[in-house]
């Protein structure tokens, strides 16, 4: 919070003045929206955000307080602080993670730039980075056989998180059903004809709800208008600007899943410029350590069986990565799901043979040095 704070009050800061942090604030301290019950509110996103942002500065209006930004951004650090609480609880509780090992979540997870962001800008992706959170944890898939009465409950809950999701982003409401799906997927054998006809039975299902919601105009619409804020925050000459939208598809999505991990390259560059720059370029910077690494234990994922419980991260982790390089390319929207690939990489050594961990620290090792001298390629360019 300090350090959107520090941006708001010494310079004239885009992302808090002129932009989504900007129209939050204005919309719900003058009252400005209406949230009612009737047929708008299924084609209506931001209701949610925009009804609890209200309550607070409503209640500053009736001690006598003017409206101010901070109510607004209290509200999105309480959600981040507990879904930190929750994801820590779950590394301990399913991961058997100790005192060390939570510390380093801790530290990994409250020093990131995007969610410092969520915590610390009056905007909707802390609710957003808290329902999915809340997803990872409660559809946990369990070995034992699971009963009816805790499918019915965990339905139950899909529903509420879904919809939570759907009024703060209108396609938000995918990430608690995707990782409910990846729950249930989790625990299938694909050997098993049976099991396969039910995946094909239940793609076919989906296929026809998202053709009926006009889902595919929906996704080819957002992504017409990230390549075109692409173009403004970058320019279409850039190299990233290439990589995600001039080259083959196929080509493309495999680029864009790098660099949606390594999030910008340089790292440093730009990163003064407004409160976004900052928080983005301290995430890539963290994940010019981190992204080497899941890249390399995604490798691992593929070529060993794993334990259900990291089996459940992967897919939840590769799944959203594909997702949001597809649609969006936004590394915001990805990092709804951080605290899954922060648990992935502290169980590094959980997951690669101890003859091979030397080998994979030099792999990561060499990997940063790359980006590193990518980045200093194209800043001399």
């Amino acid at each position: 919070m300090t350090i959107g704070y520090v941006f708001r009050t010494t310079i004239w800061d885009y992302m808090q003045h002129g932009s989504d942090a900007a129209y939050f604030f204005e919309t719900a301290s003058t009252g400005d929206y209406d949230f009612s019950f009737d047929e708008s509110l299924l084609f209506t996103e931001n209701q949610l955000p925009l009804m609890l942002y209200g309550e607070v500065y409503a209640l500053m209006s009736s001690l006598g307080l003017d409206a101010n930004p901070f109510g607004g951004i209290l509200v999105n650090a309480a959600l981040v602080v507990a879904a930190l609480a929750l994801a820590l609880h779950y590394a301990r509780t399913r991961f058997g993670f100790g005192p060390y090992r939570q510390l380093k979540l801790a530290g990994l997870l409250s020093f990131n730039g995007l969610i410092m962001m969520f915590a610390g800008i009056h905007m909707r992706d802390a609710f957003l980075f808290f329902t999915a959170t809340v997803a990872m944890v409660a559809f946990h898939p369990s070995p034992a056989r699971t009963s009816l009465p805790r499918h019915a409950a965990r339905f139950g809950l899909l529903v509420v998180l879904a919809v939570l999701s759907f009024l703060s982003r209108k396609e938000g409401f995918a990430v608690p059903v995707l990782i409910y799906l990846l729950a249930i997927a989790s625990k299938l054998d694909f050997r098993r004809t049976g099991v396969r006809f039910a995946m094909l039975a239940c793609a076919a299902v989906i296929a026809t709800v998202a053709v009926w919601l006009n889902v595919i105009q929906l996704v080819t619409e957002n992504a017409e208008a990230y390549k075109l804020l692409s173009q403004e925050e970058s320019s279409s000459s850039s190299l990233a600007y290439f990589l995600l939208y001039d080259l083959p598809v196929p080509l493309s999505t495999f680029a864009g899943m790098a660099l949606l991990l390594f999030i910008k390259v340089p790292f440093w560059r730009g990163a003064l410029y407004d409160s976004y720059s900052f928080y983005i370029s301290l995430a890539a910077f963290q994940m010019l350590f981190i992204a080497p690494t899941v890249i390399g234990l995604c490798w691992y994922a593929m070529t060993k069986r794993l334990e259900l419980r990291l089996h459940y991260l992967f897919l939840i982790l590769v799944a959203m990565v594909f997702i949001v390089t597809i649609t969006s390319n936004q590394v915001r929207h990805l990092a709804v799901v951080y605290p899954a690939m922060m648990i992935v990489y502290l169980c590094r050594d959980e997951i690669v043979p101890r003859a091979r961990q030397r080998g994979f620290r030099q792999f990561s090792l060499f990997a940063t040095t790359l980006v590193i001298l990518a980045s200093l390629a194209i800043e001399l360019r």
